[in-house]
């Protein structure tokens, strides 16, 4: 039987280097656990970090028909991500003109996506706490010792 959870939050993480990515965990946190995932897209990092919950054997049910449709929906991916930045950034003096030349813009922007050994991915994380129902008897002992 798979382990069901009691709570979730769902984090998009943004665009990052693997070679730079600082990586997550639940230190000072509430939460039980957490699992990253990487992809190209939002949905392909979330796929990812739902797929390793699922080898856990963790219940990944509800989380999946709850934020796949979000996910699903940012459609830009993190290449075409950086290829808009990389074009941002590129003025005409960069290619030798004083005005913007498409052909040339293009082909450098090009140039500069092939200089780069490994794109940037998407990052997600997922939190999420197991139903524990001996903490959730000492969670409830302690409110009444609060007297709340």
């Amino acid at each position: 039987m798979d382990k069901q959870i009691e709570e979730f939050e769902v984090q998009y993480l943004g665009i990052d280097h693997p070679q730079y990515f600082q990586g997550v965990g639940t230190a000072f946190t509430d939460w039980d656990q957490v699992m990253c995932g990487i992809g190209d897209t939002p949905a392909e990092a979330l796929d990812d970090a739902l797929e390793q919950m699922a080898t856990e054997g963790i219940d990944v049910s509800e989380i999946e028909k709850e934020e796949m449709p979000y996910a699903k929906r940012m459609k830009v991916s993190a290449s075409e991500e950086l290829r808009i930045d990389l074009s941002n950034e590129i003025s005409p003096r960069d290619y030798g003109c004083d005005e913007f030349d498409e052909e040339k813009h293009d082909a450098l922007v090009e140039e500069r996506m092939e200089g780069i050994d490994e794109y940037p991915q998407y990052y997600v994380a997922i939190y999420w706490r197991e139903n524990d129902p001996v903490r959730a008897e000492q969670e409830s002992n302690y409110l009444k010792d609060l007297g709340v």
